[in-house]
């Protein structure tokens, strides 16, 4: 399991805001690695948006995800709305455990 410091590497590496904005999408066990690429935005290169996918799903597959949200929830950077959805998300994992 990584520590802090790989999590915050993993996440900066999909980037917060994506990572909330496609918190579903990452998620979807159903969905290959090139079809979550395919639903990141057209203005990331397609090796960007494979990086991405490949960092988020891993934080999935390590069970992070909720450090990963509580991360973000902290962030002072962050736009308002996306640290709402952040802690959002959180709660949800939290009532499904």
């Amino acid at each position: 399991m990584p520590s802090d410091v790989d999590l915050v590497r993993l996440l900066n590496s999909v980037g917060k805001e994506v990572f909330v904005t496609y918190f579903d999408t990452f998620a979807a066990p159903t969905l290959s690695n090139e079809q979550v690429a395919a639903r990141l935005p057209a203005d990331f290169t397609g090796k960007s948006r494979r990086s991405r996918t490949s960092h988020a799903r891993r934080i999935f597959r390590e069970g992070l995800a909720a450090d990963a949200l509580e991360i973000i929830s902290k962030s002072s950077r962050l736009d308002p709305k996306v640290i709402e959805c952040a802690r959002m998300y959180r709660t949800r994992l939290a009532m499904a455990r």
